[in-house]
């Protein structure tokens, strides 16, 4: 497990979808607090081709990592660029992470979704009162 986790945190890292998919298993669990649960690999995939052209410019920084037998806890700071405005945005959280030998079979993300729209929303607002 430990050389698949080093690996899937390198593509976690700078979100590299591909990269994390292929270290997932073909059922496993996905969950976070604005697609809800997905459940096989084959439909994560498509969930993930959805967020092209809305954030760019993206990293995920570590700060911490725990791990316990084939289970893994990372709390992150994830930063970006919200390609519709060019205003930056960042938002923390935490991942649970579950292994079946060297594949990923859960992955859990926790933050508050509401840090993460207000940024875009004050954004918007932003861009509005610049056009006036």
């Amino acid at each position: 497990m430990e050389a698949s986790l080093e690996a899937y945190l390198a593509a976690f890292l700078t979100d590299d979808h591909k990269g994390m998919l292929s270290f997932m298993a073909d059922e496993v669990s996905f969950s976070d607090p604005l697609s809800g649960n997905i459940d096989s690999k084959a439909n994560l995939t498509k969930h993930l081709a959805q967020a092209g052209g809305v954030i760019g410019e993206i990293t995920q920084r570590v700060e911490d990592l725990a791990v316990q037998g084939n289970v893994a806890f990372l709390r992150w700071l994830h930063e970006g660029t919200n390609q519709v405005t060019g205003r930056r945005y960042s938002f923390s959280g935490v991942t649970f992470l579950r292994f079946k030998g060297s594949f990923v079979i859960e992955h859990r993300d926790f933050f508050d979704p509401k840090t993460l729209v207000s940024q875009f929303v004050e954004a918007k607002k932003h861009r509005s009162r610049a056009n006036l």
